[in-house]
């Protein structure tokens, strides 16, 4: 078994949270504990306590590496050049298809983001509220050639908007709830939404796309 002196704490948090991802992709969180994870790195479970004040604390990193894996995914999405109110279209559903081909290869993953309630109820750290910006900021560029004048605030509501929209109908898919009200798959419902939200919003009072 490794000694505590064998690693650095940076080598430690990383080799935790490697561990943890696995024991989350092979089982879902039920399959995470803090004497599980020791466990695979060879340490006693005081040694996760050590670094981390509790297994929320754990997951929330966890959940921070995730949020930027699916932001460097879709950052690679290969966009339009906008020049017309379609390309936007186009732009928001290449988006989703990144989105939902990162979500069947990390399911459990995706799942431990949103499913996962914390013992106590605490604001969220900054560096965490960071992420979840650089995020949605992925949205708010998708978005803003559709827009002259207006502000950050503003844009990144229509943005959560969006976002959440198309996630209420992705979680209804994933716990097989989406075919009991509409028998689409969940990319041809968001594909939908995503039309018909942009249709909406030619009604702004800073819209200068051009229907075509």
């Amino acid at each position: 078994m490794a000694r505590r002196v064998d690693h650095s704490p940076d080598e430690l948090k990383a080799m935790i949270l490697d561990s943890a991802e696995e024991l989350v992709v092979a089982g879902g969180v039920s399959e995470l504990s803090a004497r599980k994870v020791a466990q695979k790195i060879g340490y006693a479970p005081g040694t996760i306590y050590n670094l981390y004040a509790n297994i929320d604390a754990l997951i929330l990193t966890l959940n921070g590496r995730t949020l930027e894996r699916l932001h460097d995914h879709l950052s690679k999405t290969r966009l339009d050049d906008v020049r017309e109110f379609g390309a936007v279209n186009r732009n928001l559903e290449k988006l989703l298809i990144g989105y939902l081909n990162f979500i069947d290869g990390n399911r459990s993953l995706w799942r431990l983001l949103f499913d996962h309630m914390p013992a106590n109820e605490e604001d969220l750290p900054e560096w965490y509220d960071q992420r979840v910006s650089m995020l949605l900021s992925v949205i708010d560029q998708a978005l803003r050639p559709l827009f002259s004048g207006i502000d950050s605030k503003e844009l990144r509501r229509l943005s959560v908007t969006l976002w959440a929209s198309l996630h209420g109908i992705i979680s209804l898919a994933d716990k097989k709830k989406l075919n009991v009200v509409i028998n689409q798959s969940s990319y041809e419902v968001c594909s939908l939404l995503i039309t018909t939200f942009l249709n909406g919003l030619k009604g702004h009072k800073n819209f200068r796309g051009t229907a075509k």
